[in-house]
């Protein structure tokens, strides 16, 4: 099921997965290489938010021979996105979470479960 939400630069589509409000691949930054990221474009309109975003480039993992082979999402250098998970869209205060994953550009990413 779609959900909608309204921010100041634009309206965000994301889906409910599992009860949870999900709004993926939101950028925060533009990647310039060497340089201290500048924020993301400011742009009007809707924008679908519904597919995880690029992972970080990164070597095949050392684990893969015992874990297996994860998923192979679409590895970029311009993967700075967050993804935001809340019980509701609405104007409620609520306690925010962040988590950066681990790996040393070597294995991991936001978006492996």
């Amino acid at each position: 099921m779609m959900i909608t939400a309204t921010t100041s630069s634009r309206t965000l589509r994301g889906r409910i997965e599992d009860g949870m409000i999900v709004f993926r691949a939101m950028r925060y930054a533009q990647c310039k290489r060497l340089r201290a990221p500048p924020p993301a474009p400011k742009r009007n309109g809707e924008r679908d938010v519904v597919v995880d975003g690029s992972i970080a480039p990164q070597r095949p993992s050392r684990l893969e021979p015992v874990m297996g082979a994860p998923e192979s999402p679409e590895q970029d250098e311009d993967c700075l996105t967050l993804t935001i998970t809340s019980p509701g869209a609405d104007d409620m205060a609520r306690p925010v979470l962040v988590w950066f994953h681990g790996g040393a550009w070597v294995s991991g990413a936001r978006s492996w479960k």
